[in-house]
């Protein structure tokens, strides 16, 4: 069984649960069959390994510093799951066909500093990341997912 989606063709590898599939007279002669689901929000999950490689250029160099951030990040699927959430709970039913193994996106962002001391400080930063190629093999299927996330950390400087 399979059903089209935004980022490629989802490959089920269980029926959901309370699914029935149906069929007419005709889906003898040709095997076809519908399948219908109960109501429920799919979703797809695609988890990524990226190796970053960013360039920094501080514009305020003081105890409050701030800094443009920009870069590419080398990505690596581990992980490609399917589900569905419906009153039988959130259940994996299987995976995005021709998903890349590798991928690149692009970083931009800002980060504002704080120094606490001589070797440390503390940093937020807002980052924008967009995807430069398709994360589907499949030549009619262009999907390049965006994230918006906000970074927190303490840094040491030697």
């Amino acid at each position: 069984m399979a059903m089209n989606s935004t980022a490629g063709v989802i490959q089920f590898s269980e029926t959901p649960k309370g699914a029935e599939l149906s069929g007419d007279f005709e889906a003898s002669k040709t095997g076809i069959t519908n399948l219908m689901v109960p109501n429920g929000e799919f979703s797809q999950v695609f988890e990524f390994m990226e190796i970053p490689l960013y360039v920094r250029y501080r514009l305020v160099d003081s105890k409050f510093g701030i800094e443009l951030l920009t870069g590419l990040n080398a990505g690596i699927v581990v992980g490609n799951n399917a589900y569905i959430e419906n009153q039988y709970g959130l259940q994996n039913i299987g995976e995005t066909m021709d998903i890349s193994t590798f991928n690149i996106s692009g970083t931009v962002g800002m980060g504002v500093n704080y120094t606490l001391g001589k070797h440390f400080s503390v940093a937020v930063e807002p980052r924008f990341n967009y995807y430069l190629n398709s994360i589907n093999n499949n030549e009619s299927v262009e999907f390049r997912p965006y994230r918006i996330g906000f970074y927190t950390g303490v840094t040491y400087e030697f």
